[in-house]
């Protein structure tokens, strides 16, 4: 019994100081967009409304944008991925919303200042869009200024 009570109290404590490096970033529909994962993040996993299985991207010479779930079929987007991390998207659509991690980034433990330990696991960043400003009118000739 004390044994279990043990495991419960080293599994709870595990739990509760786990944490992750998580990012909301926005980006505008129809405009350009960066993503910085950092030198050496050469795979990107993504979760948009574009395909319900996870997609992946990898950094390549010859890339043609498009993300994929099995190597095999094609999810088309304008991304393209470095192999210094960075993500460049020519123009960000409805299907580059969502949740983007980093697969290969293991979770590490880490030394809390206090002489406790925690877990740090893998990276998250959530893009958001932001609605695209309407133009602004233009300036009718007709219509005075309130402003003297």
């Amino acid at each position: 019994m004390d044994k279990l009570v043990f495991i419960y109290f080293i599994f709870a404590t595990l739990v509760a100081i786990n944490e992750a490096a998580v990012a909301i970033a926005q980006a505008e529909v129809g405009k350009p967009y960066r993503l910085n994962f950092g030198d050496g993040n050469f795979v990107i996993r993504r979760r948009t409304n574009a395909n319900k299985d996870p997609q992946f991207i990898f950094a390549s010479p010859n890339q043609d944008g498009s993300w994929t779930t099995n190597g095999v079929d094609k999810i088309p987007s304008t991304a393209r991925l470095f192999f210094n991390g960075t993500m460049v998207f020519d123009n960000i659509t409805e299907d580059d919303l969502g949740s983007y991690d980093l697969p290969l980034e293991k979770p590490h433990i880490v030394q809390d200042g206090k002489g406790g330990f925690g877990m740090v696991g893998p990276s998250l960043i959530e893009l958001q869009g932001i609605p695209q400003m309407p133009p602004l009118p233009s300036k009718d000739p007709k219509i005075e200024s309130p402003i003297a």
